[in-house]
């Protein structure tokens, strides 16, 4: 749907009001129809202006919002690169990319099943994960189950079998993926409770907000905020022209 007259150019506006008619409810019903056929008429001979307004001013916007994001990134980069979140990677890797997920998420899967893609090329990539629980209430208990596991030293290894995990997360899958992985059961279960599990689930979920992030899986590589799911080619695209503008 257009939104008339302020889309329109001037010339166009300068058609259909004259000096007098600056308010909506100055103008007769006669004028409304008046106008609202001249608006239809122009929009039906013009289209490609008025597209061409739209887009402009969607790019624009983008554009805004990139900046706005950039701007979060840097305001806020102490939280994302040397907050005590997990990570895999080298810690002088030239490249960092931090990942806001939730365990629920099915883009989040694939995405993951990406980026390995990419780490098994590039192991000069350090990757942070945050934990941002927001589709269901076992999003928040999966994510505490695996903050748990870093206590271990086990944190990609629980995540990727989490990830992967066919059926319901719940309890006793959590419980089976940790007995596979030969971890201390009954360790994870008092870490999973402990305040600096919660407080890193809740910081998370708090800052996510800040950095406008509305959804899982969202992506900060260098200063480029890139929402949802990224296939492998632009992933690497990204971190290349990351790399390049570092150089």
């Amino acid at each position: 749907m257009f939104k008339p007259l302020f889309l329109l150019p001037l010339c166009a506006i300068a058609l259909v009001l004259t000096p007098q008619m600056t308010k909506a409810e100055s103008f007769t019903t006669e004028q409304k129809t008046e106008i609202e056929a001249l608006v239809k008429e122009y929009i039906l001979n013009n289209g490609d202006v008025v597209l061409e307004a739209l887009e402009k001013n969607q790019i624009a916007q983008q554009e805004k919002q990139l900046e706005a994001a950039k701007k979060n990134i840097l305001d806020n980069a102490d939280y994302l690169y040397n907050s005590n979140s997990p990570t895999i990677g080298p810690a002088d890797a030239d490249v960092t990319v931090v990942e806001f997920f939730d365990y629920n998420c099915g883009y989040c899967k694939k995405a993951l099943e990406e980026l390995q893609k990419v780490l098994d090329e590039d192991s000069n990539i350090k990757v942070i994960f945050k934990e941002m629980p927001i589709l269901s209430e076992g999003s928040r208990e999966a994510a505490k189950w695996s903050l748990a596991a870093n206590k271990q030293d086990k944190y990609f290894e629980y995540h990727t079998a989490l990830m992967n995990h066919r059926g319901a997360k719940n309890e006793a899958a959590f419980k089976k993926i940790a007995t596979d992985l030969g971890l201390d059961l009954a360790q994870l279960e008092k870490d999973k409770e402990s305040k600096d599990v919660i407080a890193t689930i809740d910081k998370n979920l708090e800052m996510s907000g800040k950095l406008g992030i509305r959804g899982t899986p969202a992506f900060i590589i260098g200063e480029e905020f890139s929402p949802g799911y990224i296939p492998a080619p632009q992933m690497k695209a990204i971190i290349s022209k990351v790399r390049s503008s570092d150089g």
